[in-house]
């Protein structure tokens, strides 16, 4: 979702491009950014999807496993890299080669050894999958479901994996931001939902889930009837509960927003 610090960024930031070594980043990290994109100029100044981080950061300790599915240059890679310590490991699926590239320099930069990185899209099954992506900027980003020829728009096969069989868990959180394809790649993780599920924080849209064929409240069911849950919704800098009286006018405006599922204990 772009929230206001991100609609004052485009605004505000320097003209693209602007490549420069941040340090600073979660505090004590470096990545090497583009400050004249939005997006990487909010990682600069420790503002990107702000919720959804300090959710993170509230979860993991070291030891935890993390799995960042939809990892882009790394920014959630790294964070959960440093929390989770040389006793954890973090799971980062990337498909895209040129933010795979990016994303292995800033590991490397970090000194990030509990990290392995998957060059595949997550999805149900192990194959491939067309993806288009188009240029924002000095960036890219990646369209699943019909693949619309225009704005420049350039085609892409993926080779998918299923997370289940990849992740050894048990799995702390699994974050999934894969533009489209979230109830997928959440069936391809089932395994991990049998004994002690994961907190979930995956994105929702509607115009990306029916691309592909679903809706994103077949999403939210799909993971509610795995368990008990606490359901929270990351919006900008606020966690706020789940209401759908609320939360289906946002989403029929086009935009997209962060939920966070929480396992409550016990089972259904």
């Amino acid at each position: 979702m772009k929230d206001k610090f991100l609609r004052w960024a485009e605004k505000r930031k320097p003209p693209s491009p602007c490549v420069r070594t941040v340090g600073g980043v979660h505090g004590t990290m470096g990545m090497r950014l583009d400050l004249g994109n939005p997006f990487e100029y909010a990682m600069a100044l420790n503002s990107f999807e702000i919720a959804t981080t300090h959710v993170i950061r509230r979860l993991l300790r070291p030891g935890d496993v993390f799995v960042d599915g939809g990892a882009h240059i790394g920014v959630f890679a790294l964070l959960a890299s440093r929390l989770v310590g040389p006793a954890g490991k973090v799971y980062a699926f990337e498909p895209h080669p040129r933010f795979r590239r990016r994303l292995l320099e800033h590991l490397i930069m970090n000194g990030c050894r509990n990290v392995r990185v998957f060059p595949k899209g997550c999805w149900k099954v192990a194959g491939t999958f067309p993806l288009r992506y188009f240029d924002y900027g000095s960036g890219e980003r990646i369209l699943t479901g019909r693949l619309p020829e225009d704005g420049g728009s350039r085609r892409m096969i993926a080779e998918t994996e299923r997370i289940g069989d990849l992740v050894e868990g048990p799995v702390k959180v699994l974050k999934l931001d894969v533009e489209g394809a979230e109830l997928a790649a959440l069936r391809g993780a089932s395994t991990l939902f049998h004994e002690s599920p994961p907190h979930v924080i995956v994105e929702l849209s509607r115009i990306s889930s029916e691309e592909l064929g679903f809706t994103y409240e077949e999403l939210v069911d799909w993971v509610l009837r795995r368990g008990r849950w606490r359901v929270r919704v990351l919006r900008g800098r606020l966690i706020e509960p789940l209401r759908w009286k609320r939360l289906h006018p946002f989403l029929e405006t086009g935009r997209t927003v962060n939920v966070w599922f929480a396992p409550l204990k016990g089972r259904k």
